[in-house]
């Protein structure tokens, strides 16, 4: 799949950037004002960031983002790149929020943030392809949910693409929903995951993605549900059995 990113710098610089690596759900949210920057001669220095470890494959399209908007600037933009050290997505949306970061690579929290009333179009299920999504957030209600972005949370919407399959995992076997009743499992901070969960059975905690493999290794949850490729990054199974 390939999406075309278009982000718009002050100077009239326009970068197009055609993505062919993109292979979760992500969201590219870029600062409106570039607040602070350097009006001189000196390059301009955006910093992009995504909460993940620098090992994971949607840092490719940082990187990828990074060598774009300097080659084509002609060295008039440098990209400082930034991951997990910044703590959890909210963390990362907050901050281009108040100008510290002005391009992040997120999921579900800027709608969480900043457009609540739309939440219905981000419930996993609720569209029945990739498709679907795409034909939404580009039609009138994707305008909708990116004027509340800019008026609530300073940000803009500029690309999707199609988030990598999820997979749960726990130290106990599960087959049906009735195997994780009463079973502590970490949730993504936002508020219709934690009820989509607890409708199931399960008993979920809402923990930052950095505090994950801490968690389960203390014991205070048993269960998680991520991407497959983190699962393998972090090296959970070192230890707990997977099921």
């Amino acid at each position: 799949m390939v999406e075309v990113f278009l982000i718009k710098l002050k100077g009239g610089i326009e970068i197009f950037y055609k993505n062919k690596l993109v292979l979760s759900l992500v969201i590219i949210i870029v600062v409106l004002v570039f607040s602070g920057m350097s009006s001189s001669a000196d390059p301009m220095e955006i910093v992009a960031v995504m909460a993940v470890s620098p090992q994971h494959i949607m840092f490719d399209v940082l990187n990828k983002l990074k060598t774009e908007l300097e080659d084509k600037s002609n060295g008039e933009i440098k990209v400082r790149l930034l991951g997990s050290e910044i703590g959890g997505e909210r963390d990362m949306i907050e901050g281009v929020t108040a100008g510290e970061y002005q391009i992040a690579l997120g999921g579900s929290i800027p709608m969480i943030l900043y457009a609540l009333e739309f939440v219905a179009a981000d419930i996993p299920f609720a569209l029945p392809s990739n498709e679907a999504a795409k034909a939404l957030y580009k039609g009138e209600l994707g305008n909708l949910i990116n004027d509340r972005f800019i008026k609530n949370g300073n940000i803009r919407l500029v690309g999707l693409s199609s988030r990598i399959p999820r997979c749960l995992t726990a130290n106990i076997p599960v087959k049906t929903p009735e195997d994780i009743a009463g079973i502590a499992m970490r949730v993504l901070e936002i508020e219709y995951f934690l009820r989509i969960w607890k409708k199931i059975g399960v008993l979920p905690a809402a923990i930052a993605w950095p505090e994950v493999y801490l968690s389960l290794q203390t014991g205070v949850i048993d269960m998680e549900e991520t991407q497959i490729l983190i699962f393998m990054l972090v090296s959970f199974g070192k230890f707990r059995n997977m099921s």
